[in-house]
């Protein structure tokens, strides 16, 4: 036997512990169109998250028999309960695909009324429903989250964490499954004994066929250099530094460039940077807050270090990478006298 299982609740999860952290974020959201996030609304949206986790874990546990996984077979039967938890996911979820902030909204859909019962029945917890009208026993009407706004950038964050949590839930750790980062990206992982599977469920949004993707793919997509890997986070197995100082990034942006509270997106730029200290969008949009909002004569060196720690890792050399580089090299040239720095 080869696989070693530990299983664990949904609130032992990155995706609880990502909703919990972004209920201040939800809120900040909902006061400005005057709207109230409750704590029943708020839990009820969880519920679905989890429960959506909690059909499809269900669902290949008695499909699968883990303990006849082995070294040998071990590729084949993953590669199939991924392509199975995708196909699942394709029944139940669906993610707004719009940049419109007031569209970043998940809503998770189960529509068969024996399922329904099933879920408020037998997997659930009790301490969701309190009484019947919380529950929808309509079949003619969709089980819908209407409440929580998932607040960030994109729709690759719900899938791999969806991904991630049904693993998490099934007993996988991070060295067997995990989450990668990309720029701008984020997608899953597989680590086998002789082998890994990239997972990529953005790749012709829901299309089965390129579901597995190697790192050579990437690094021309993205135009990562040579040595990506020992540089940076990009395409390296998650940690769980990684994966919250990735929460904390977008939330940064999000209270920068969407809320304007630019207090609270200096904390959560620093708190990524204190998890991970090697990634090069970190430094340049914590400059960027700290140069538009925050600039002195006492923080212009303050402001001057971080651009060059942007430097120092800014190995992805896209189109939008390269008007960074010149952005920060501007900088130095009118801000640091030490600096001997080329624009082109």
């Amino acid at each position: 036997m080869y696989l070693k299982l530990k299983p664990i609740l949904f609130e032992q999860t990155y995706f609880y512990w990502f909703l919990k952290e972004e209920r201040s974020l939800i809120n900040k959201f909902n006061r400005t169109t005057g709207k109230t996030l409750t704590d029943e609304q708020w839990h009820q949206s969880v519920m679905e998250v989890e429960h959506v986790s909690l059909l499809i874990k269900k669902y290949i546990s008695e499909t699968y028999n883990f303990d006849e996984i082995t070294v040998k077979n071990e590729q084949i039967q993953i590669e199939k309960i991924i392509t199975d938890i995708f196909k699942q996911l394709k029944m139940y979820i669906i993610i707004s695909r719009t940049d419109g902030i007031d569209d970043f909204t998940s809503k998770n859909i189960i529509k068969n009324d024996s399922i329904l019962y099933k879920i408020k029945n037998v997997i659930l917890p009790k301490k969701y429903f309190s009484s019947k009208k919380e529950f929808n026993t309509d079949k003619s009407l969709s089980f819908i989250s209407s409440n929580l706004h998932f607040s960030k950038y994109g729709l690759c964050r719900d899938y791999s964490l969806y991904f991630l949590t049904i693993f998490q839930l099934l007993g996988f750790e991070l060295d067997k499954f995990t989450i990668v980062i990309l720029p701008g990206h984020m997608i899953n992982r597989y680590i086998g004994k002789n082998f890994q599977l990239n997972i990529e469920s953005m790749n012709e949004q829901w299309k089965l066929y390129n579901l597995f993707m190697p790192n050579s793919y990437y690094l021309e997509e993205y135009k990562l250099m040579d040595g990506v890997s020992e540089k940076t986070g990009f395409l390296q197995n998650g940690s769980d530094k990684l994966i919250r100082a990735q929460f904390y990034y977008n939330f940064a942006n999000l209270l920068f460039h969407h809320f304007k509270d630019y207090d609270m997106a200096k904390l959560n730029y620093e708190s990524a940077i204190n998890l991970i200290h090697t990634d090069a969008f970190f430094y340049f949009n914590y400059a960027n807050l700290l140069a538009t909002h925050f600039k002195s004569e006492k923080t212009i060196p303050y402001i001057i270090k971080q651009y060059k720690n942007f430097l120092k890792y800014a190995i992805c050399y896209d189109d939008e990478t390269k008007s960074y580089v010149i952005f920060a090299n501007t900088f130095l040239r009118r801000y640091d006298s030490e600096s001997n720095v080329e624009t082109d």
